[in-house]
């Protein structure tokens, strides 16, 4: 078991070396590229086996995944390493990080954003590799995803995918409750969520998510309950039908 160095982007596609080498990524309907599964931060618990010349297989007891995640040997060589140990943060804290990345485009498996520093690096680390190659790589750290959002707001210490998170902390009683009652009862950093989705509530005026295609938004809780109660109503018990909310 080794610990990861850097910010690694891990794939569900044995094919990412001539995925991210094309001169643009294949993306779905949805204008998503559904490869990227998550990025795996630095001090989190892999196992790695070769699986060609350039890529390694790559699996990880913190992030369960019923097939392999692929990912590239040189993130694995190289000397760098990133000094980031997993500590709860205050409340405060995980708002102000996740109103700075408002705007931010919406990128499946994304839960990282790289800096100036970071791009750079990558540089480096690819230096043999096309300029579309890198420019692809860099879109990866771009943008995150609805629950790769909180998941970069609170440095990893909240469950990656939905369906972990509909079941994270505890479930609030909210069945047949009105929008008003559930405004009325929700504090900050409740979740909204449903097994694909989660919108974080911050105050009365507002909660906050990563939305295809808007990106990271900021929008009126009201409104936008009324938006999910035209498919979902409030429940206790999480199916294709409800959404929760959970407090933690």
């Amino acid at each position: 078991m080794k610990q990861a160095n850097l910010y690694i982007p891990l794939f569900n596609s044995n094919l990412v070396n001539d995925e991210l080498d094309s001169s643009s990524l294949v993306k779905d309907e949805q204008g998503l590229y559904r490869s990227l599964e998550m990025v795996l931060l630095p001090h989190e618990r892999v196992e790695i086996a070769p699986y060609n010349d350039e890529i390694v297989r790559v699996s990880t007891p913190d992030h369960p995944f019923e097939k392999s995640f692929f990912t590239f040997k040189d993130f694995f060589e190289c000397s760098k390493k990133i000094d980031s140990t997993k500590s709860f943060l205050e409340p405060k804290a995980v708002i102000e990080s996740l109103r700075s990345y408002e705007q931010l485009p919406y990128v499946w498996g994304g839960n990282w954003i790289l800096d100036s520093q970071g791009e750079a690096y990558l540089k480096s680390l690819f230096k043999g590799k096309s300029a579309q190659f890198i420019q692809n790589l860099k879109y990866l750290f771009s943008g995150l995803d609805c629950s790769g959002l909180l998941y970069a707001a609170t440095l990893g210490m909240t469950p990656r995918n939905t369906s972990e998170l509909v079941n994270f902390g505890n479930r609030l009683a909210i069945e047949g409750l009105t929008n008003t009652q559930l405004l009325e009862l929700m504090k900050p950093l409740d979740l909204i969520v449903w097994k694909g989705h989660v919108v974080v509530f911050l105050n009365i005026n507002e909660v906050i998510e990563s939305r295809n295609p808007q990106g990271v938004v900021i929008t009126n809780p009201i409104k936008r309950l009324e938006e999910i109660r035209l498919t979902r109503q409030p429940s206790d018990v999480a199916n294709n039908q409800t959404f929760v909310i959970q407090r933690w």
